[in-house]
């Protein structure tokens, strides 16, 4: 039996630096997500922590039957139920919620004020998604998750991951045209 400081991780990583070089690849998408599931950015980084615990105590446990990207993001996801689980009646803060990149036009200020606002709506509109729906537009849009990747993160079929996407997809469209909406009154 092969001791822990030779054991590959999914035949390509001795164990000992493979949780390491885990934690700095994936750290940033990680958080990314949780901050995009939870808004806020404090919280994110707590959830993220306790995802790379898990994943520690789990790294030999993993078969490589998913890339080690879907492995932390199905364990993300379910440490944010979790802690969901434990705080039904939270609101997501939409002041702190960071999932987009700021993309601002320098030197105009009336397109950078117009941007923020846009931002601030699309943040509001995927805070108001339910839990898998949102989970499902930050994978694929802001994650590039191909549906067979988000299939296995959610435990669904391919078929039901386009069909559930595309349904999230008009939600989205659907509450971001009565927030704009609410915006021009």
């Amino acid at each position: 039996m092969p001791t822990s400081s030779t054991l590959m991780l999914a035949g390509s990583l001795p164990v000992t630096g493979a949780f390491e070089q885990l934690y700095a690849e994936y750290h940033p998408a990680i958080n990314r997500y949780l901050l995009g599931m939870c808004g806020d950015a404090a919280l994110a980084e707590e959830l993220t922590q306790e995802v790379f615990v898990r994943a520690a105590a789990n790294l030999l446990l993993f078969r490589g039957e998913s890339s080690l990207r879907t492995w932390l993001l199905r364990i993300a996801r379910n440490t944010y139920l979790s802690w969901a689980d434990r705080q039904r009646d939270a609101e997501i803060d939409t002041e702190q919620f960071h999932a987009l990149p700021d993309r601002g036009t320098h030197g105009d200020p009336e397109a950078q004020l117009l941007q923020r606002e846009q931002r601030a709506t699309i943040r509001r509109a995927l805070g108001m998604l339910p839990e898998r729906q949102r989970t499902m537009v930050l994978l694929r849009d802001l994650h590039d998750f191909s549906y067979a990747e988000i299939a296995l993160v959610l435990d669904m079929s391919l078929a039901a991951v386009k069909v559930n996407l595309h349904r999230a997809r008009l939600r989205f469209r659907e509450i971001y045209d009565q927030l704009e909406g609410h915006l021009d009154e």
